[in-house]
């Protein structure tokens, strides 16, 4: 699977006003104790991608897997917030 999203990353937009053509709700989370790379990526993105909601953990990058009691209610209460607004739409 690595292989794959490496070539999905490679082929990901680079330019900026793609990024911010995103239109999709957006949560970006990040792990404090992620690799510095990673945290830039963040920082990128929540830059550039409207609507975004940015939360940040004390977590490394595999935080919804090591600290998932803490990320995955975040998750959820998202995902549901984008179902309601799908709801109300006509």
């Amino acid at each position: 699977k690595l292989p794959y999203d490496f070539r999905a990353a490679l082929s990901w937009p680079l330019d900026a006003h793609d990024l911010r053509a995103v239109v999709a709700p957006t949560l970006l989370i990040v792990g404090t104790r992620s690799l510095a790379i990673v945290q830039r990526i963040h920082a990128r993105l929540t830059r550039l991608v409207s609507g975004r909601r940015v939360v940040s953990f004390n977590a490394g990058h595999m935080g919804p897997v090591t600290h998932a009691h803490c990320i995955n209610p975040w998750i959820e209460a998202f995902v549901d917030v984008c179902a309601e607004g799908q709801g109300r739409r006509p």
